[in-house]
């Protein structure tokens, strides 16, 4: 059978673009919820698309023991504008993350994710990193780190994947 015009694919002039792709950013982040001495390991999606920063299910419930009840449920609205099947998000964790050496705390919604952790756009305002995209880096230069950051001036690498590291890997805080 020789293939018509409608299984003929159309080849596209060379000066027409064709769609690009890129590896998604990973930083490498410790997190505990405080109660316990040890810090998870793992590696958290910087997405300044993301309204919020998330922590999947799994993580919270094999790592987190802060499992707090949202006052208010919140919906996740995904790319394509519509709500997340996984529904309403019902719970958050209060945590205290470690990223470049600087701890801080953070409330986390707990959602069924397909990556560890989601650092979001309110973690991208405050800290406004410098992210050099072709050397996979991200400098914590802002004036918000200068005065409040320990890792103000630090250049980290980022990461195309989270699944290089282990999630369960267990770091024992370090006493004075």
């Amino acid at each position: 059978m020789t293939p018509g015009p409608s299984s003929a694919a159309t080849k596209l002039p060379e000066t027409e673009p064709e769609p690009e792709y890129a590896d998604l950013h990973f930083v490498d982040v410790e997190i505990t919820d405080g109660r316990r001495k040890d810090w998870t390991v793992t590696r958290g999606l910087l997405d300044s698309g993301s309204q919020g920063s998330c922590v999947n299910k799994a993580l919270s419930t094999d790592a987190l023991t802060d499992h707090r009840e949202k006052a208010t449920p919140t919906t996740m609205i995904i790319a394509d504008g519509h709500d997340s099947p996984a529904g309403p998000i019902i719970q958050y964790n209060s945590v205290k993350i470690r990223i470049a050496g600087q701890e801080e705390q953070l409330a986390l919604d707990t959602a069924s994710l397909s990556h560890p952790i989601i650092l979001g756009m309110p973690w991208h305002k405050r800290h406004n990193p410098k992210i050099d995209y072709p050397r996979n880096t991200m400098t914590f230069d802002s004036e918000y780190c200068r005065k409040h950051c320990h890792h103000y001036g630090r250049t980290v690498p980022l990461h195309p994947k989270d699944s290089e590291m282990q999630t369960s890997e267990k770091t024992e805080t370090p006493t004075p």
